[in-house]
């Protein structure tokens, strides 16, 4: 996890503050000090009125979710992984990282169980198949 815009500003400034979560990790929110949430939003650009202490509120990502964007989802039936859409170039990878497909489709056949990582242009996502 990261954090910019962390620093001293004089009153009157415009501060930018950006958290990025680590892989595996969403972001939540910004809590001031008394714990109250101050944005929901990552990047968020505010003025300074006054003194503060601002704190990046970060949780773990749960199976079946997508770890890099919500437009775009990945799910499995029957041993097939199923993409919502077209995400071009895709590479799936096993549990012990070895890629078990590579190409570009919509419906990828695997033949056991496990968890895998769907590797795609528009984000990484874990998918449990059972």
């Amino acid at each position: 996890m990261s954090i910019t815009g962390d620093g001293t500003y004089e009153k009157g400034s415009e501060v930018t503050i950006t958290a990025v979560p680590a892989e595996g990790y969403r972001f939540v929110n910004w809590t001031d000090a008394s714990g109250a949430v101050f944005s929901t939003e990552a990047v968020h650009t505010f003025m300074v009125t006054e003194n503060m202490e601002l704190t990046a509120n970060f949780e773990e990502k749960v199976a079946n979710e997508a770890l890099e964007t919500t437009r775009y989802y990945v799910y499995a039936r029957d041993r097939v992984i199923y993409l919502s859409e077209d995400m071009g170039q895709v590479q799936v990878y096993d549990i012990a990282g070895i890629c078990v497909f590579k190409g570009e489709t919509k419906a990828i056949p695997v033949s056991r169980g496990g968890v895998y990582i769907v590797a795609t242009s528009v984000g990484r996502f874990k998918v449990l198949v059972k």
